[in-house]
């Protein structure tokens, strides 16, 4: 269960606000985030009621331009971008600390970026950090996200 949250309104790109909420437990761990991506005008007003104190900025880790490498075999961009290229309609679940996230469809395009594999359609993102996934555990059409110790990590898509 969620013990804080914390309001981040730092993202703004090609000029528009990307307000995001972020849910932590009582150790202060990250837990999950919720993106307004249809900007601050739509997301922030019903939060307007909320009683607020301001916290220390994070520092921003400083890129220098370079984007990470993603690996050509790397077991979650190999799955999604097979999908891809066949047109196979799927279903993404994402299931976080009792938080799920479902989103059905074709991919259109992958796009490698920043050393992650991203999904992005107008309802549904999907950023998948490189190397996350070790291998799938698959069996009749249902993929199951592995990470390197052999545990699920909340990552499964449905071939439909």
């Amino acid at each position: 269960c969620f013990a804080k949250t914390y309001l981040d309104i730092s993202v703004e790109m090609r000029g528009k606000l990307y307000p995001r909420l972020e849910f932590h437990d009582a150790d202060d761990s990250y837990l999950f985030s919720v993106t307004g991506l249809e900007g601050g005008a739509a997301f922030l007003p019903p939060l307007t009621e909320f009683d607020r104190s301001e916290v220390p900025v994070k520092p921003v880790m400083k890129s220098d331009g370079a984007s990470e490498e993603i690996a050509d075999d790397d077991p979650g961009q190999a799955l999604l971008t097979r999908f891809q290229d066949s047109a196979t309609t799927i279903e993404i679940r994402v299931a976080n600390h009792d938080i799920t996230q479902v989103w059905q469809g074709q991919i259109e395009k992958t796009m490698p970026m920043g050393g992650f594999v991203n999904i992005i359609t107008k309802p549904f993102h999907l950023h998948l950090k490189a190397g996350q996934v070790a291998y799938w555990q698959s069996e009749n059409g249902l993929h199951q996200a592995m990470d390197h110790s052999g545990c699920p990590i909340g990552l499964e898509i449905k071939e439909l």
